[in-house]
């Protein structure tokens, strides 16, 4: 009988996230690189693939460890209701 799979913990998402911000710098550039040579636009693809590929990267490492921060999240975190909330206005006669 298999065991079922371990849950995943903190540090494993931030690993994760980590490399996703890495690798997909990394490969945005690279394509901006080839860009480069292909356009002879040096450095402007480089710089701007860098550029987009860390923004991405960014916003993955955000949407993983800390969804709230993000104002365009699906996944928001409720707000606890204050104590006016719970008290009912006087009813008008």
């Amino acid at each position: 009988m298999s065991s079922p799979p371990p849950k995943s913990t903190d540090g494993t998402k931030a690993l994760g996230a980590g490399l996703t911000l890495a690798v997909s710098t990394a490969l945005f550039a690279y394509g901006g690189m080839w860009l480069d040579e292909r356009l002879g636009t040096k450095p402007l693809c480089t710089v701007l693939g860098a550029f987009w590929g860390f923004l991405g990267g960014t916003v993955h490492l955000i949407r993983v460890l800390a969804p709230e921060l993000l104002p365009f999240s699906k996944r928001r975190v409720a707000q606890p209701k204050s104590r006016d909330d719970e008290i009912d206005p006087p009813s008008s006669p």
